[in-house]
């Protein structure tokens, strides 16, 4: 049998593009959100895109699987965007340049939860897969631990009261010193079946007859 391949038959310049297609589209697509008319897409091999009506593609790497994503406007009006990852760290940079800022290590296991701090409290609170819960202070570099729960956090809602975070379907509120004020305990949902009425039921000798 006589085995033919066509490659060589193609000009190095599509040969090339070919491969650069194939890589492109060999990334996985772990995250992706909608700022306004911005879009940000992030990749299991740790690169970030964003893109923006009438700008260039901008384009970086953060060497670790991105987890969550987050956006938002700070005092001075610069958008930023947060990025969690999986080795427990959350990095800051400008949205529009992704120009990195800082990069919070949180050591806690991987980032799960990130939501706007709209507090003097801190600028973001962050929540782990350790059940760890912190708010972080960019301008100050800081991290100020606030929680521990006892099990991993999927989701964060801040208010001025206090944070409530969602531990495997609790919801878990603390005022911003730790202390907890309420757990709201998941309901578990009961499904009942109707029994089927009409049913028909064939006997052995073929024939059947309808089960009240």
């Amino acid at each position: 049998m006589i085995n033919f391949t066509f490659s060589h038959l193609l000009p190095t310049g599509m040969r090339t593009l070919g491969g650069q297609f194939l890589r492109m589209h060999s990334k996985n697509v772990v995250r992706s959100l909608i700022f306004g008319r911005t879009t940000v897409v992030a990749y299991a091999d740790g690169h970030l895109t964003v893109r923006a009506p009438h700008q260039p593609e901008r384009r970086t790497n953060i060497a670790s699987t991105p987890s969550v994503l987050l956006t938002m406007t700070c005092a001075d009006e610069h958008d930023l965007l947060l990025v969690g990852d999986t080795h427990g760290r959350v990095h800051v940079m400008e949205l529009n340049t992704l120009a990195p800022l800082q990069r919070f290590d949180v050591d806690a296991g991987r980032v799960r939860a990130l939501t706007p701090c709209p507090t003097e409290h801190g600028d973001a609170v962050v929540g782990s897969t350790d059940g760890t819960v912190a708010v972080l202070k960019i301008a100050q570099a800081q991290i100020v631990r606030l929680a521990h729960h006892d099990g991993p956090v999927s989701s964060l809602h801040a208010e001025d009261g206090g944070l409530t975070a969602t531990v495997k379907g609790t919801k878990v509120t603390t005022d911003w010193s730790g202390l907890v004020v309420s757990r709201t305990e998941a309901q578990t949902i009961q499904r009942s079946f109707p029994r089927r009425r009409n049913t028909l039921i064939a006997g052995l000798d073929g024939s059947g007859y309808l089960a009240a």
